[in-house]
């Protein structure tokens, strides 16, 4: 029977939807972990028992105070299965309890940390980060163009009034999925670059020649309309959109920049029964 607190996911619309709710529910503190497909059955079967994520809900309840309740999310998408890797997010659940003990721990990652290595007996130490410490925000990681680069993170933001209702609160603010700088720089960058080329063309090959490149400018603007549709995302492709409009749209009037955005929408998040069930899901 498969553990409730383990989910296995394919897709990373299910993945970040899960880690959203999660959240939500009330996560403090995660753990992530990166690392080949070879090791990391190993590494989910050895954390699962160090952390007890088989637990009851009816165990995990009466616990809380002293053990926090651990979910724990395996991501092998299609880009990090090209690369033979998975990465594990273990989400600790920690009492308020715990923050009235240790109220350093709320925002600073490190005296938090130290703590979670002591409750857990673990020999060799990890680096637990907190949700609210802004200097080190969860990095969701995707392998591109042979290396891994920072996709999205997740913060915590106020909804606009048209959402509110929509998400399974009705807060004004909310945990939501944000693109990561980086790749927020790397896209702006690589689009600019594009334009560039295209302006490059000398005259007699402009005609032929700049369609080409303006297609793989609305294939990389088509891209990011696909990306996870949290109100946070559906912000940042905007903020580079924006961008990139303001600096081109003069020297390029014949491109037609699209600002269209999908509708937001609840991802419905989906999970595999076990490992073994995840890496074959596309071989």
């Amino acid at each position: 029977m498969p553990c409730p607190y383990i989910f296995y996911c394919s897709q990373t619309h299910h993945f970040l939807s899960f880690l959203e709710k999660r959240v939500r529910l009330g996560t403090s503190y995660h753990l992530t972990i990166t690392l080949p497909e070879t090791k990391a059955k190993a590494k989910i079967d050895e954390y699962s028992a160090l952390f007890k994520i088989d637990r009851s809900a009816t165990i995990r309840s009466r616990n809380k105070k002293r053990i926090p309740p651990v979910d724990l999310l395996v991501l092998q998408n299609r880009n990090l299965q090209n690369a033979n890797l998975v990465t594990l997010v273990f989400l600790f659940h920690l009492d308020e309890s715990f923050f009235k003990t240790f109220p350093e721990a709320y925002k600073v990652s490190k005296k938090g940390s130290q703590v979670l290595n002591e409750m857990f007996g673990l020999e060799r130490k990890e680096n637990f980060i907190s949700f609210f410490d802004k200097t080190q925000k969860l990095a969701v990681k995707s392998y591109i163009d042979k290396k891994l680069v920072p996709a999205y993170t997740i913060a915590k933001l106020e909804i606009p009034s048209r959402l509110r209702g929509k998400y399974e609160n009705y807060s004004s603010h909310q945990w939501v999925v944000r693109l990561h700088k980086d790749f927020i720089k790397g896209k702006i960058e690589k689009i600019n670059k594009l334009f560039e080329k295209a302006r490059n063309i000398p005259k007699e090959y402009r005609d032929e020649d700049q369609p080409k490149i303006y297609s793989r400018i609305e294939r990389e603007l088509s891209f990011l309309e696909k990306l996870y549709p949290s109100f946070g995302v559906q912000h940042d492709v905007g903020v580079i959109k924006n961008v990139i409009f303001k600096k081109n749209k003069k020297a390029h009037p014949t491109f037609i920049f699209n600002f269209t955005h999908p509708p937001f929408k609840l991802i419905k998040p989906y999970s595999h029964d076990s490992f073994e069930d995840l890496i074959k899901i596309k071989k």
